[in-house]
């Protein structure tokens, strides 16, 4: 039923009904209503159509298939109340009916959609973000080459963090440290003939020898080991 779409929807903002119906000043009465699919209780149905697009409009619902299924159900006639065959002719077409209701409906929403725009909840962009699940860092450019030349002889290391990464470096002459690089920091080395690392997350670095930019070693979270420079 469409009621329980619009009801699931609102549930799923985590909104009230007395919420929304002092944002819309649509009654309390009519929104329970309007979820129950309980029509002998709603207004004219050209108030009701209006209420409904609303309703769906404000709940980021396709107000249109909402309406569409609501106008067909509103647009039949209790039981006790079908015309004989014999008088069909007094009654309006149902094409003019149903014109009507849109027409009137149309001149709600319009004047009610600009304060729609800005009533959205705020929860709603909470919810998305949730949904998406934490924020990655953006991807930092190559790793810079150190600004101060290196004297003859020696290399110059650069590692920029994509990711959080633990590394273990040890250089030729025995000195070994470890650090742990968060998403934006860059770490420099001057060394003499060789450097070994250990990587405890070769996707979450850049690296650059000596002016060569290395790009990155490994995969996300894969453990690597290098010697650099490379035999």
């Amino acid at each position: 039923m469409a009621g329980e779409i619009l009801k699931q929807q609102r549930e799923n903002l985590g909104l009230t009904i007395p919420e929304i119906a002092d944002i819309l000043k649509i009654k309390t009465d009519y929104l329970v209503s309007i979820e129950n699919d309980s029509f002998d209780k709603l207004p004219a149905p050209v108030y009701t159509v209006g209420y409904i697009r609303c309703y769906a409009a404000y709940l980021k619902v396709d107000a249109e298939s909402i309406v569409d299924i609501y106008t067909t159900r509103l647009s039949q006639p209790p039981p006790s109340t079908i015309i004989p065959v014999g008088y069909s002719q007094k009654r309006s077409p149902r094409i003019v009916y149903f014109i009507a209701v849109l027409i009137v409906a149309g001149g709600v929403f319009y004047f009610l959609y600009p304060l729609l725009r800005g009533s959205a909840p705020e929860r709603t962009s909470a919810t998305k973000k949730e949904a998406a699940g934490p924020e990655r860092p953006a991807a930092l450019p190559p790793a810079p080459a150190p600004a101060v030349a290196p004297e003859r002889g020696e290399h110059q290391l650069s590692i920029a963090a994509l990711d959080r990464t633990w590394l273990s470096v040890k250089t030729s002459d025995g000195k070994t440290e470890e650090i742990l690089l968060k998403p934006g920091e860059i770490k420099n080395w001057t060394f003499s003939q060789k450097v070994q690392m250990k990587i405890g997350n070769a996707g979450g670095i850049r690296m650059n020898l000596d002016g060569r930019d290395l790009g990155t070693p490994g995969e996300k979270g894969q453990v690597k080991t290098l010697t650099l420079p490379a035999p």
